[in-house]
């Protein structure tokens, strides 16, 4: 069973992570800042691009694509907010760095490339190979075949 590290109060106010998660934690908060910057930066130009009103038919379509795109990447934006957010949580109950699938831990050099994630590689390939189509799954050999 895992349980919880103390905590203190950084200068932001935050909880301040088990040591062993410093780097992780301050770059988590690093990322959510500039995401939420780039949230609502975002939030701003699809709602201005909502409101332009063409008479050009080309125009029309390009703005819509726009528009699209900026819908698509707010979209993609809160997903990675509520990661990394969550990851923050783990942090400060100390469930950070285990794999929420097989219960072991995830290897260091993941949570440096992906502060975020819940899973270890496995799972992760594991859980990758489940959303492809059957036929394109990789088959497995039969021993002795």
């Amino acid at each position: 069973m895992i349980t919880p590290h103390p905590t203190s109060e950084t200068s932001t106010g935050e909880s301040a992570p088990d040591p062993r998660w410093n780097w992780h934690f301050h770059t988590l908060i690093n990322l959510r800042n500039r995401l939420l910057k780039a949230h609502a930066e975002h939030g701003e130009s699809a709602a201005d691009r909502a409101e332009l009103h063409s008479v050009d038919v080309a125009d029309i379509a390009e703005d819509r694509i726009e528009h699209h795109v900026l819908l698509a990447e707010l979209h993609a934006e809160a997903d990675r907010l509520s990661e990394i957010e969550g990851a923050l949580t783990r942090i400060r109950n100390g469930t950070y760095g285990v794999c929420e699938v097989t219960g072991e831990p995830i290897s260091e050099a993941r949570l440096r490339a992906i502060p975020w994630t819940r899973f270890s590689i496995g799972a992760a390939e594991r859980a990758e190979l489940q959303l492809l189509p059957p036929s394109k799954r990789p088959r497995r050999r039969v021993a002795g075949a």
